[in-house]
């Protein structure tokens, strides 16, 4: 389909946010209860970023833009739905405890970068309060309806631990510098003696006490260079083998042999080497609790929202 919206730089035949939108009809989504949404409704929630974005020369296929609206229709309803319950639930809208943290940026760094942002964008500073506000109250019903409920016993914990051993261990690593004199695969015999004298030189400077850093800067020809050389750790599969093979074989502070490979010639030093490592079941049991209870957490706010929107029959019409 057609870019509706220019792309990096706005000009006079930049869509306004209405053309953008026509394709939208005027509902947007429909319900038998409270759900019912309109395009102006979206407006108010999304008009001012969305003119941000016509005003940044963003441009969107019409296709696209179908995807980010069905996205912020899908959060506004999904937002009013755990409003609601959470009302219910006896929980307020509480504006005085966020203008409280707002006046103490030290305290609340987040929440005062947010507020930055958002009126930043055009929001007023009242509709940005009740956003937070809005969020605050579901934070706190999230917290004390959901949260506390969730029970994990050891054994699921442990479970987890067993089904989940990636994410539990790490790879053995070293960590290198290298100096590379760069050879192109057209180079011709007299072109490899000379490079191959100058990664000589580099070496043997090293051998003989030179800081690998100050060889690595002056003759390598790797973007690495400024660093010393430095390429930091690396576990294997991430360079080519016949660099890692070396690397992975060598002790800290070793100096190799000169290393070909596809790239040209190397001098590698090995700085540090990290053992692989698994992390036992109890050091990682507060995070494995963390983890299981946020996805519980999350597969239980799907199901009020799905048991809501079908409850309501909500349907979107674009």
């Amino acid at each position: 389909m057609p870019p509706v919206e220019d792309i990096d730089h706005p000009t006079a035949q930049t869509p306004s946010l209405e053309r953008m939108l026509a394709f939208l009809p005027e509902q947007l989504a429909s319900s038998n209860g409270d759900l019912t949404l309109s395009k102006s409704d979206l407006l108010d929630e999304y008009g001012i970023g969305l003119n941000f974005a016509v005003a940044q020369g963003r441009r969107y296929a019409e296709d696209e833009l179908r995807s980010i609206v069905t996205q912020m229709v899908d959060s506004i309803i999904n937002r009013r739905i755990l409003l609601a319950k959470a009302k219910k639930d006896g929980f307020k809208v509480d504006k005085k405890a966020v203008r409280k943290r707002l006046k103490d940026p030290k305290h609340d760094k987040t929440a005062t970068d947010f507020f930055g942002a958002m009126t930043s964008y055009g929001l007023s500073k009242e509709q940005v309060i009740l956003r937070m506000s809005e969020k605050d109250m579901i934070d706190r019903w999230v917290e004390k309806r959901l949260t506390k409920k969730m029970k994990l016993k050891d054994s699921e914990l442990r479970l987890y631990h067993a089904e989940h051993p990636e994410q539990f261990s790490s790879p053995a690593q070293v960590r290198v510098a290298h100096v590379l004199v760069k050879l192109g695969p057209a180079a011709d015999a007299v072109e490899k003696r000379k490079k191959l004298e100058k990664i000589n030189e580099a070496r043997a400077r090293a051998r003989d006490g030179e800081d690998f850093a100050e060889v690595a800067k002056a003759a390598s020809d790797c973007p690495s260079a400024p660093n010393g050389g430095d390429l930091g750790y690396f576990p294997r599969g991430r360079m080519v083998s016949a660099f890692e093979d070396v690397a992975f074989a060598m002790k800290p502070g070793e100096l190799s042999e000169v290393v070909t490979t596809s790239y040209g010639y190397h001098v590698i030093k090995v700085s540090d080497v990290k053992a692989a490592a698994t992390t036992s079941f109890e050091d990682a049991k507060q995070q494995i609790r963390t983890v299981m209870s946020q996805k519980r957490i999350n597969r239980a706010i799907e199901e009020i929202v799905a048991q809501q929107r079908d409850k309501q029959n909500v349907k979107l019409l674009f």
